[in-house]
């Protein structure tokens, strides 16, 4: 049996099973990301448990929130060399098996291991493929479809802290991580639904009109049997002729830049998942609409988009290994570090995450301290989780409008969420609490949900993927510090007052300093140009 054609892109179908992979990632985000934002309301149980202080204690909370992040770059090398769906299910087992683990913990350090290291990891593993794979489905409705599925993000905090605080209160802490890891498993049930998507057969040959030259080619005699020209898509072209000379068929095989040669055998058909790598797209980690691109507005149809914006691996033989080693190094090459306008954007997302979690991990047990219920403190997170969906929702409609600036939204928003915080210290009602959480979680949801908008804006599409894998690591970083740092301040000054005070500050900080941005990008395209 001969080679069949094998296509060089799939062009994402915008809809079908698309919107199942919505639901799938949506759900993923409600249980991930809304049990990492319920983590504080472990943080008094803990405590007492093992007798330990608000700053040791508050390491669990970072190191998942932490390990969240940094296994990033390596969850991307791992889901574009076996695919998102078994990666999401792996990571679903892990962290519910650490859960699990948590039960017999008769030390802090043993919660850190499995509860903030093995189960940040689990998370991990869900976090991103959950994210790509809707990237990887939609395109021209790629803004609404993002949108759907990281508002999962807020309706988790919203929905978890209160499931969360009956499951402590009526079973205990060690009861309700049990029950927690059977929630998790779920996510099983879901990452089940991230299929690759499929080559159309129909599509997937070259016309001739695709190969130059081609009638020259095929009336042309040689003394040898085969010989080969390189195609647009990177396909080995082979004419073979009889012993007269006359050519007897035409047929196509893939080129060794871009497909395993283990596949070329008529024994071994070229498998689907070899096409199906997301990170070989350079826009899969663009959450906004396509049609934002420059490299979308300056093609004239969308097939010639898709080549535009292919990356052809650099490995020869494109193996598992190759391929994972290439990912990793895609995502995690330093020298973008050299960029001013990269490390300003870098350095802001650090300290935007030193004061991320700070509320999350320490507002209740502040509520409570000033007097308020454990009940109602806890819904102040689950308000936080309110406006994070509004503002996601939001961020999704404005990302679609290419004359509103993403950047100055998210400067705005981070510099008056910063503000709230430093101020909340202040606020001692109820009333006054619940407006401060409103205004937070929509400050941070436009961050999250307008990074790689910025990124792209600022650094250029071809820069995303390598910007995102370094940004994850100085978040990463960022979020395993701030949490310990400011128990360590409660634990001096009895308040947390200060641990707040610091915590608005660094965001603030964070969206003022990327005013200057669009200045800093233009000297150095300017000095780059010269």
């Amino acid at each position: 049996m001969a080679n069949r054609p094998i296509p060089t892109f799939v062009e994402p179908p915008d809809g079908g099973w698309g919107w199942m992979v919505v639901f799938a990632s949506f759900s993923c985000s409600v249980i991930v990301d809304g049990i990492i934002f319920s983590s504080g309301i472990f943080l008094m149980e803990f405590s007492i448990t093992f007798d330990e202080s608000k700053g040791r204690t508050a390491w669990i909370g970072s190191l998942l929130a932490g390990f969240y992040l940094l296994a990033g770059p390596v969850v991307s090398a791992l889901a574009n060399t076996f695919g998102c769906r078994p990666v999401t299910i792996a990571g679903s087992i892990l962290s519910s098996i650490a859960f699990i683990l948590c039960f017999f913990a008769k030390t802090l350090l043993h919660i850190c291991l499995c509860f903030g290291i093995v189960g940040g990891i689990g998370f991990g593993f869900i976090y991103l493929p959950a994210i790509v794979t809707v990237g990887y489905y939609f395109e021209t409705k790629r803004a609404f479809a993002t949108g759907i599925a990281v508002c999962g993000s807020g309706v988790g905090a919203f929905i978890m802290p209160p499931i969360v605080n009956y499951l402590n209160e009526t079973y205990g802490w060690r009861g309700c991580l049990l029950l927690l890891s059977s929630i998790i498993m779920h996510c099983c049930v879901f990452g089940s639904l991230f299929r690759p998507l499929v080559p159309n057969e129909d599509n997937s040959s070259e016309s001739k009109e695709d190969i130059p030259n081609f009638d020259k080619f095929s009336k042309r005699q040689s003394s040898k049997s085969s010989f080969k020209l390189r195609a647009p898509y990177l396909l080995n072209i082979r004419l073979k002729r009889s012993s007269d000379g006359r050519a007897t068929s035409l047929s196509f095989t893939p080129d060794n830049r871009d497909l395993s040669r283990r596949r070329h055998s008529s024994a071994f058909p070229p498998r689907r998942e070899d096409f199906m790598r997301p990170f070989d797209r350079q826009d899969v980690l663009f959450s906004a609409s396509v049609m934002r691109l420059r490299e979308y507005r300056s093609q004239s149809d969308l097939e010639q988009f898709h080549k535009s914006i292919t990356r052809i691996p650099e490995a020869c033989d494109a193996t598992s290994s190759t391929v994972m080693t290439d990912t990793f190094r895609q995502l995690l090459d330093t020298s973008l570090l050299k960029s001013p306008t990269f490390l300003v954007l870098a350095i802001s997302g650090f300290l935007t995450l030193a004061g991320f979690f700070i509320p999350f991990v320490y507002i209740v047990d502040r509520a409570v301290l000033i007097g308020i219920s454990p009940q109602d403190a806890t819904f102040l997170l689950s308000v936080i989780g309110i406006t994070n969906t509004v503002a996601r929702v939001f961020c999704g409609w404005i990302s679609d409008k290419p004359q509103v600036s993403s950047l100055i939204i998210n400067n705005c928003a981070l510099t008056i969420g910063g503000l709230a915080t430093a101020l909340s210290p202040f606020l001692n009602t109820y009333t006054h609490l619940v407006i401060y959480g409103a205004i937070f979680g929509f400050s941070i949801a436009c961050f999250a949900a307008l990074r790689s908008v910025i990124t792209v804006e600022l650094l250029g599409l071809e820069k995303l993927t390598n910007a995102f894998g370094l940004i994850l690591l100085f978040q990463g970083v960022a979020t395993m510090v701030g949490s310990p740092i400011a128990g360590w301040f409660f634990d001096v000054t009895g308040s947390y007052d200060t641990s707040f005070y610091i915590a608005g500050s660094v965001i603030a900080v964070s969206g003022l300093m990327c005013f200057f941005l669009p200045c800093i990008a233009r000297w150095e395209k300017a000095r780059n140009n010269c």
